[in-house]
């Protein structure tokens, strides 16, 4: 494999629809303009959860295709489209070595649930300053 790929990709919210995609083996960089501002985000592999096979539709039907997944979404990358089902695997294998990530095409990539938030020890005994008014507890019996 060569020592960079360049690549053109639909993007809905570029002003030309297109954004240029720069890959080498340590870095993307994302090239569009937005709003007429010229934009570059350089985006190191690491951040990359990995290579995943995905679904494309096209006029023959659904075929695979190949993508670089990021957790914010604007930063996917479709490396390879519409290939057979056979070469798919091989595919995303061969581009998962050289970018060095994770093969992702037996995971399930369906998002979950986020996590709950987590609350330290010093926090839990801590009232609300909703709460503060009256803590409950037992009334006092007084004779008179």
């Amino acid at each position: 494999m060569p020592d960079a790929y360049a690549l053109s990709q639909p993007d809905p919210r570029a002003d030309n629809a297109t954004r240029e995609v720069s890959l080498s083996q340590c870095s993307v960089t994302i090239r569009r303009r937005y709003q007429g501002i010229a934009m570059r985000l350089v985006v190191p592999c690491a951040a990359y959860r990995g290579v995943a096979l995905r679904p494309v539709t096209t006029q023959g039907g659904v075929r695979q295709g190949v993508a670089l997944l990021h957790r914010d979404a604007e930063l996917n990358v479709t490396l390879v489209e519409a290939i057979d089902a056979a070469d798919a695997p091989a595919a995303c294998a061969r581009w998962a070595a050289w970018l060095a990530l994770p093969a992702l095409h037996g995971l399930n990539l369906a998002r979950s649930a986020p996590k709950p938030r987590r609350r330290s020890a010093c926090l839990i005994k801590r009232r609300r300053r909703y709460a503060l008014r009256r803590k409950p507890g037992f009334v006092s019996q007084t004779s008179i």
